[in-house]
């Protein structure tokens, strides 16, 4: 009798089920802001977190977006490799996906083995997340500016980190190219970080947020605050009055097109940037 070796192709490589501190760990994913979490988060129920993580990751389980910190994979095991695709989620993508996100999930495999599911709904390793309502692939890993603001919460906490300039832009609806390096404006100081699934990385500026003028925007890891237009105008204006990029006055001049003016008043009064208003204005 003749047997056959099987090649590459014909074997499908299946995501290992989480153990149970690992389970713990997606648990905890899925409950946290952005659905990212650190070390730190598992170090209660876990002697070797870091080790813990790592190894959710090589299954497809998590996704590591920089040095310690991972989020969740839609569909609960897909590659963390995939080919990326960075663009901005719109409104009603995001309205789809957040209802999935809702649905419990990933499945145990007790729940396999004990005949209540026919077969694993998770994808195969290799597979590229879908949308469970249209069937369209997840834009994955996560644009620039959604790794950024999940990986600044986790340092500085959820509501303490803003996307601003050109980040906030894109966000706000103006059309710029895909973003090596996104903006975000924080309380406390800290460094530049780089991104593991993207060739730039986090660029943070200290500033208190109180006087910010903010809104929420949807990002493919949740909704997350940015500068509001008005703010973003101000900003950009004021870190670049000689447009030294090329981008500076373009955006500033399409944010300015449906702006509050009141509210740009105010704001630039009470930052005390009337000159940096005036040089707007005077430009238009």
């Amino acid at each position: 009798m003749t047997t056959t070796s099987a090649t590459p192709a014909d074997r499908v490589t299946k995501p290992s089920a989480p153990s149970a501190v690992g389970r713990i760990a997606l648990e905890l994913a899925t409950a946290a802001p952005f659905q990212t979490i650190r070390a730190v988060d598992l170090a209660p129920f876990a002697v070797r977190p870091s080790a813990v993580l790592a190894a959710l990751a090589r299954d497809g389980w998590l996704h590591r977006l920089a040095r310690g910190a991972y989020c969740l994979v839609p569909g609960g095991a897909a590659p963390s490799t995939g080919a990326r695709e960075s663009r901005t989620t719109t409104t009603a993508e995001h309205d789809v996906r957040e209802t999935a996100r809702g649905r419990p999930g990933p499945f145990p495999a007790e729940m396999l083995e004990a005949g209540v599911l026919d077969e694993d709904p998770r994808p195969a390793a290799g597979a590229r997340p879908v949308d469970p309502f249209s069937g369209d692939p997840v834009p994955w890993p996560p644009t620039v500016e959604a790794a950024a603001i999940a990986v600044a919460s986790t340092i500085h906490g959820h509501g303490a980190a803003v996307l601003s300039g050109l980040s906030a832009a894109r966000l706000l609806g103006i059309w710029l190219p895909p973003l090596d390096v996104a903006f975000v404006t924080v309380p406390s100081p800290q460094r530049a970080l780089p991104l593991d699934d993207h060739p730039g990385g986090i660029s943070f500026s200290q500033r208190p947020l109180e006087n910010l003028a903010l809104e929420t925007r949807p990002t493919d890891l949740g909704p997350a605050l940015v500068t509001c237009p008005e703010q973003t105008m101000l900003d950009l204006e004021h870190a670049d009055p000689m447009h030294r990029d090329p981008r500076t006055w373009s955006v500033v001049r399409r944010l300015g097109v449906s702006c509050d003016r009141e509210l740009l008043d105010h704001l630039a009064r009470t930052q005390r940037r009337r000159r940096t208003l005036d040089r707007i204005l005077g430009l238009r």
